[in-house]
């Protein structure tokens, strides 16, 4: 949800990021993230968020989010995303076909950080490499 002078506004997450890296939110200056709004559907399901930033530095190097639900440890849905690593989050897709079905553990976590490496366009910064970024994509998941 998005707060203005003028009101109130929602706006999808799919719709929220331009794929600008300097202007990557659909955002006016008089406006602010207020709230944001999870789909019912999303209830029973676990996540992590795993943020890589060098020491005395404002802005992270890479971000990896993942959520599963899973019975009796067997993942029946997931999606994982990696930011700050692209102009947008990123989802990827592989990812769901390589977790559905799978036991919760090391191998399946594995897989998937090759899978997020894989897809990541990191860009090069004053801060890290690419080359460096990519790999902390791999081993974050």
């Amino acid at each position: 949800m998005f707060a203005s002078p003028s009101g109130f506004r929602r706006v999808a997450i799919a719709d929220l990021y331009t794929n600008d890296g300097v202007n990557r939110i659909k955002l006016a200056k008089n406006e602010m993230i207020t709230s944001i709004y999870l789909p019912e559907s999303s209830a029973g399901y676990l996540g992590a968020y795993k943020k890589l930033r060098p020491r005395f530095h404002r802005l992270p190097a890479s971000w990896s989010c993942s959520c599963a639900e899973e019975k009796r440890h067997i993942i029946e849905d997931a999606k994982v995303a990696i930011t700050g690593v692209n102009p947008a989050p990123h989802l990827v897709p592989d990812a769901v076909h390589a977790l559905i079905g799978r036991e919760v553990n090391e191998h399946a976590a594995t897989v998937v950080g090759e899978l997020a490496s894989r897809v990541a366009k990191p860009l090069t910064t004053s801060l890290l490499t690419p080359e460096y970024r990519r790999e902390m994509i791999r081993v974050y998941h």
